[in-house]
């Protein structure tokens, strides 16, 4: 919960802003119903009233290799931050990821620190064991999914 000094609860009116595919970036200089924070769309949320923006961050776009970091892709983040400022928006960065990896058609943790072991079938939990009980539960390589060089499922085939 958000306090002010007076030890009131706050509560923004936001939107989400994460990319789920590379550059993990929005598009900046021109509208796109799904994909933009351009000069319109900042104008809009503003005129909406928006207060606060959940800004996807990707571990897996700030280090590309282990141990190498983007920095172009901070910079960007940054100004986009800023940006977002200038409209009179507040950000809450977030270390975004989903289904864990691109290992797993998700996005976040590094392909190269996911364990080439994870599992990629259902795990040996309640909601596990129902769709294993249910006929639900089949691997993702039983999928058979174009990959690229690295091995990951291809974008398109996730």
């Amino acid at each position: 919960m958000f306090k002010d000094e007076f030890g009131r609860s706050r509560i923004f009116h936001g939107q989400n802003v994460v990319v789920k595919v590379p550059n993990y970036l929005p598009i900046q200089d021109k509208f796109d119903f799904d994909m933009s924070i351009s000069t319109e769309d900042l104008e809009y949320l503003r005129d909406w009233g928006c207060k606060i923006i959940r800004l996807g961050v990707m571990w897996e776009s700030v280090e590309t290799a282990p141990g190498v970091y983007d920095t172009n892709y901070l910079d960007e983040v940054d100004k986009l931050i800023n940006k977002f400022g200038d409209y009179g928006m507040a950000v809450i960065v977030d270390n975004h990821q989903d289904l864990f990896s691109r290992q797993l058609c998700g996005e976040g943790v590094p392909h190269f620190y996911t364990p080439s072991t994870i599992e990629k079938t259902c795990p040996w939990t309640l909601l596990g064991i129902f769709f294993r009980l249910a006929g639900r539960c089949v691997p993702l390589d039983s999928y058979n999914m174009e990959v690229d060089a690295d091995g990951l499922p291809l974008l398109t085939e996730c």
